[in-house]
């Protein structure tokens, strides 16, 4: 083949390679509810890491104040199972977005999402535990330099002030945590209506046997597998709190409500509490 036979052929193959790269996409960049959730999977595996804030950064904006109660409360996570002889071994979360809302300008965005963490750990006899809890946030984010980054991250966890105590935080940051916790528990929310009645019936203070024999096992087991991953929106969402959601289930039963306060209901013999 001559050499000018040759040349071409290069030409060609060249344009080809050409032709092949401006066709080839550039890799598109997270949109906020990718980056929502690799936050809040970075958000527990913080837990275990050596340095919490070298796990965030990747998803959250630079200078945000909120990225340090996140690390505090990731370091105390770990250091309060350590003071109660615990120690985690790995820290996981399975991330379910509820919904992605992008502000006009395109460059905000909030995305709820319900987050389930899973926790091993080991007490002093070594034998490993499993305990999981559910917790829904408000991621906030905005799209610097092209990337979506975590600017805030709204959520009620009960065990919030205990962690950030515990991390060193100070008397004003505990005592702030604690009382949004205050301000959540202490909203009124109407029920919401399901199919013409109310997920939370009234009950009488009075346990009388008639009320016994209406209880609903069914109701209260529907109740439990609807809300088993979610939350009802019509009480205040805390975070690992097994008790309050078994308490919510079985009132969905219709089982009978002692009267009186929580301190009475602690004095009160266990022979003439609501079982």
């Amino acid at each position: 083949m001559k050499h000018r036979h040759w040349s071409r052929l290069a030409l060609v193959a060249l344009a080809a390679a050409a032709c092949g790269d401006a066709a080839a996409p550039a890799a598109a960049t997270p949109g906020p509810a990718a980056a929502a959730t690799a936050y809040l999977q970075a958000r527990a595996a913080a837990v275990t890491a050596a340095d919490p804030a070298t796990m965030l950064a990747p998803w959250v904006a630079p200078g945000a104040r909120f990225a340090g109660t996140e690390r505090a409360i990731a370091r105390g996570t770990a250091l309060r199972a350590a003071q109660q002889g615990h120690r985690i071994d790995v820290v996981s979360s399975d991330v379910v977005v509820i919904s992605t809302t992008v502000g006009d300008a395109g460059t905000t965005a909030i995305v709820k999402a319900h987050v389930i963490t899973t926790t091993v750990w080991r007490p002093s006899t070594m034998v490993p535990s499993t305990e999981a809890s559910g917790m829904d946030h408000d991621v906030s984010l905005e799209l610097i330099d092209g990337t979506w980054r975590v600017v805030g991250d709204s959520y009620y966890d009960v065990v919030a002030p205990s962690d950030l105590e515990a991390a060193g935080a100070s008397p004003g940051t505990v005592r702030a945590a604690a009382k949004k916790l205050e301000r959540a528990s202490s909203r009124t929310r109407e029920a919401t209506p399901v199919v013409g009645r109310r997920w939370v019936a009234d009950a009488a203070n009075a346990r009388r046997y008639n009320d016994i024999l209406l209880y609903s096992r069914g109701a209260c087991a529907a109740y439990a597998d609807y809300y088993a991953l979610s939350y009802c929106p019509t009480y205040v969402r805390f975070g690992a709190d097994c008790a309050n959601f078994a308490s919510q289930a079985a009132r969905q039963g219709k089982m009978p409500v002692a009267g009186g306060t929580a301190r009475t209901a602690r004095t009160r013999p266990a022979t003439t509490a609501t079982a």
